[in-house]
C-alpha cells in the first residue's frame, strides 16, 4: 500500500493513516526505526496486531530499556550459556555503498 507523503511531513505521520486501511488483526507490522513510535504500536495492538521495530542508537532511551530488560539473556550469550527457552536471537546484515553493517537485533521474547 502506498500513501503520498506532502512536503511538510514525513511517513510518521501518514503511516497510521495507512494502517487504519489495513486489517491488522493476527498480522506482524515490521517497519524501521522512524516507526518506533509509542503512538503507532498502541494502534496496532489496539487492532489485534503485534509489531516488531527497529532501534538505533539515536533512540537512546528505547535502546536503552531494551538492552536492560535483555541484561540476563545477553550475559548468558557472552558467557556461552543456553538461552531461556521463550528467547530467540536475530542479527540484520546490510551491504551496499561500499560497506557491509551488521548489527545484532538482540535476544526477543517470544
Amino acid at each position: 500500500m502506498e500513501a503520498k507523503v506532502d512536503q511538510k511531513e514525513n511517513e510518521i505521520v501518514v503511516a497510521p493513516e495507512i494502517l487504519k486501511q489495513v486489517c491488522l488483526e493476527g498480522v506482524i507490522v515490521m517497519a524501521d526505526a522512524m516507526h518506533t513510535q509509542r503512538g503507532t504500536s498502541q494502534q496496532v495492538l489496539q487492532a489485534g496486531g503485534d509489531y516488531v521495530w527497529m532501534v538505533k542508537g539515536n533512540q537512546a532511551r528505547t535502546l536503552w530499556a531494551i538492552q536492560k530488560l535483555f541484561v540476563h539473556e545477553a550475559s548468558n550469550l557472552k558467557n556461552g550459556a543456553p538461552l531461556s527457552k521463550s528467547i530467540r536471537t536475530a542479527e540484520r546484515v546490510n551491504k551496499g555503498h561500499g560497506r557491509r553493517e551488521s548489527a545484532p537485533c538482540g535476544p526477543v521474547r517470544s
